[in-house]
């Protein structure tokens, strides 16, 4: 998984899967749990990269705030360029917002989530992927269930396990409740 810099859904370091734990994910992941057990699930390996080759509407938001810009350059370590990533020792790469110059031959499917649902990059990528991406994931699964081409949007939600965050915490107890996240447009 990629993500940009100043990008704060995900890890603020970069790391590989074999050298951490769930439990460790803590200590570099200060937002939204949603993707971290994504990669529990996964056993993903993380890259953070400076180089990033286009910004969303949200990233854009991020830089136009000085003490945001300030507070991840404090705090965000062990990055990248996407050039010192070694695309070919992966099946799939998953990158938040479209951030690579995907190249135009490979054995890697090049996949993209746009993390928020209201920029209007969203609803471009439903059309078609953007760039060389090989696939769009559309987490609100508004797109074809199943892949039929490459390039293709595909629904696709983030991955949860609720025995993923019991394991870090240590419940073991279910507890009957439920959950629900709301998008106003």
């Amino acid at each position: 998984m990629v993500k940009q810099v100043f990008d704060l859904h995900g890890p603020l370091s970069g790391f590989r899967w074999q050298q951490t734990s769930p439990p460790r994910l803590f200590d570099i992941w200060p937002g939204n749990a949603t993707l971290g057990e994504m990669s529990c699930l996964l056993q993903a390996d993380w890259y953070v990269i400076t180089d990033p080759v286009g910004n969303s509407r949200h990233i854009r938001t991020i830089l136009n705030n000085p003490a945001l810009v300030e507070v991840v350059r404090k705090h965000v370590k062990n990055v990248s360029t996407w050039r010192d990533i070694p695309f070919n020792q992966y099946d799939i790469v998953i990158t938040l917002d479209p951030i690579l110059q995907v190249p135009e031959t490979s054995q890697t499917v090049f996949a993209y989530f746009v993390m928020e649902s209201s920029d209007p990059l969203y609803l471009q990528s439903l059309l078609k992927p953007v760039g060389n991406y090989d696939l769009f994931l559309a987490h609100m699964l508004d797109a074809d269930p199943e892949v039929e081409r490459i390039p293709q949007p595909l629904s696709f939600p983030y991955l949860y396990s609720s025995e993923v965050p019991r394991s870090v915490i240590g419940i073991q107890e279910k507890e009957e409740s439920i959950w629900a996240e709301c998008h106003l447009l």
